[in-house]
């Protein structure tokens, strides 16, 4: 009898050790890698492809976007999307379309610029364990190649009868380049810590939205089809029209809190004005010949512009104004923010006060590298009338 027992026993301890180290699938689906207590024995491109049926989809993905090379050599922290993180994203995208439709757009077909951008968001340089993003603002974490800035902090679910007894887990955000966490859309990692020979994953809940809100919508692109270009010869002088912002419509070309323009761009945010050639006067030296002009921005809008600048150098930017506050009024509380590639730059405070409605100028000098950028400009105090951009290149 004793032996029976002895047995009996043993085959529970050795069942329930099956139960518990061989099944890691959950009753909602979801699968829990944080009780395994070793490594995973392999880099994170093989974690992924070890689980069919989960990661598909981003495994299409980063062969498409040439990333595989990467996730197998490289230190990287992945905050992995599942399946059903895409099936979410391309049925808002293609809205009701079915598969077999011409236009249904797939993650083959889907832009590859784009697609780039959102996927690097999810890789993040270096190895990132939970227990780094425990302070109360989280950890903000730059994306593979782009920088773009991310946030993780790592929380605790409630388990009934105890405080702070739950699993921990990670709410990983798209901070939208804001410093407001009002603005941050975030998600969850419910499946934490994992570790390769490489990297580590952490996985992200089934109802994830890939890409969050920006899968969807319109892309940004420049509003005349090509980047405008920035002179390449020294002492050059080119123009970029104020009203000549990027197409993508609000919040993503532009944020304007005025009453769209009847002409010329009739569905955009922005009320653009027919100022008169005759009010467009030379200006340093130089024919400004458009005609348009975004009247009435005001503090907190802004624009961007995709340029293309073929020579690194330095490059004096003139930004041509008028006052919209009143005749001889003072401009002493004027602000702008010219910025590149979304990095924070120093307000520009204008000096120059000529009365309505005559056009006045203000310098600043940047460094650019040889490549596509997008410049935005960020009216900050006080309203006023943007005509143009006079560029220069000077070095």
């Amino acid at each position: 009898m004793k032996k029976l027992n002895l047995f009996n026993y043993l085959g529970c301890v050795l069942l329930g050790s099956i139960v518990f180290f061989g099944c890691d699938k959950t009753d909602k689906g979801d699968y829990d890698y944080t009780n395994l207590k070793t490594p995973f024995k392999g880099n994170t491109y093989e974690f992924l492809k070890s689980k069919p049926g989960i990661f598909d989809s981003v495994l299409v993905v980063i062969d498409r976007l040439g990333l595989k090379e990467v996730l197998e050599k490289e230190r990287i922290t992945l905050f992995a999307p599942t399946n059903q993180s895409f099936v979410l994203a391309l049925n808002k995208l293609n809205n009701g379309k079915t598969i077999s439709s011409p236009s249904y757009v797939s993650l083959s077909k889907y832009r590859v610029n784009n697609l780039d951008s959102l996927m690097c968001r999810y890789m993040i340089a270096g190895l990132n364990l939970s227990d780094s993003m425990t302070l109360t603002d989280g950890k903000t974490m730059k994306s593979y190649k782009y920088n773009y800035p991310m946030n993780g902090k790592r929380n605790i679910s409630r388990s009934e009868g105890y405080q702070n007894g739950g699993a921990s887990l990670i709410t990983f955000s798209d901070t939208r380049r804001s410093s407001f966490k009002a603005s941050w859309l975030g998600t969850v990692a419910n499946s934490i810590d994992i570790r390769t020979t490489n990297g580590i994953v952490h996985i992200l809940e089934p109802g994830h939205l890939f890409g969050y809100n920006d899968f969807y919508k319109p892309i940004r692109s420049p509003f005349k089809g090509l980047p405008f270009e920035f002179p390449s010869v020294i002492n050059a002088k080119a123009v970029l029209e104020a009203e000549d912002f990027d197409k993508g419509g609000e919040g993503v070309a532009y944020h304007a809190t005025v009453f769209p323009s009847k002409n010329y761009r009739p569905t955009e945010g922005f009320r653009l004005e027919n100022h008169g050639a005759s009010t467009a006067p030379l200006s340093a030296g130089y024919s400004f010949p458009s005609t348009w002009d975004l009247q009435d921005g005001t503090s907190g809008d802004w624009v961007i512009y995709t340029i293309n600048v073929s020579e690194e150098g330095d490059y004096e930017i003139m930004t041509r104004y008028r006052n919209r506050a009143g005749i001889n009024s003072d401009f002493s509380l004027v602000r702008y923010n010219l910025s590149f590639d979304f990095i924070e730059s120093s307000s520009i405070a204008i000096v120059k006060r000529d009365s309505y409605p005559v056009w006045s100028g203000s310098i600043v000098t940047v460094h650019l590298k040889k490549g596509i950028h997008s410049m935005r400009f960020l009216w900050e105090v006080t309203p006023l009338e943007l005509d143009a951009f006079l560029v220069k290149r000077i070095n």
